[in-house]
């Protein structure tokens, strides 16, 4: 948190009292970002939910959810992600697929003209993350390959400024 504090404006508190109108963060299974999450079936109690559990404590995964509350997209999503990424659409989980959809221009967050492909990011994901055989999910077609990040990238810095 204290990461996208010191270089945007957005500010992170405690609440002390459960109003329902604050993002709840648990530790329940896996690492997301649900923004209409509900208990039960009554639309009052629905609230944005982050879940930090057990396996996702790496600085880069907090991070990355992170800025899912903040409206991030997946890198690997952008309209224009083809020219820079091949999706190994066989070596993915089929539960996950769902995480790789390239998504349309009116869909993505970012106008992409304004910023390039970003190899950096923490909204990508590495080259064998959701694999269901141990092959690489995400191949790159302009670079050797990259690693998980544990720390904003220079263009993420610039847009959660730009919030």
């Amino acid at each position: 948190m204290k990461e996208i504090e010191c270089y945007s404006r957005v500010r992170f508190s405690q609440n002390t009292h459960d109003d329902g109108k604050c993002l709840l963060i648990t530790n329940e299974e896996g690492c997301y970002f649900s923004p209409t999450d509900c208990e039960g079936s009554r639309p009052r109690n629905c609230r944005p939910r982050l879940s930090i559990g057990d396996g996702c404590w790496s600085r880069g995964t907090i991070l990355h959810e992170l800025m899912h509350v903040l409206g991030f997209e997946h890198e690997h999503q952008r309209p224009d992600r083809n020219r820079h990424l091949k999706v190994k659409w066989g070596n993915i989980d089929r539960d996950a697929a769902s995480q790789f959809k390239r998504l349309e221009k009116n869909e993505f967050f970012w106008d992409i003209t304004r910023f390039p492909f970003d190899y950096y990011s923490v909204m990508l994901y590495g080259e064998y993350d959701f694999s269901r055989n141990g092959h690489k999910t995400l191949m790159s077609k302009n670079r050797r390959g990259w690693r998980d990040h544990n720390t904003l990238s220079r263009l993420d810095k610039i847009k959660v400024r730009l919030l």
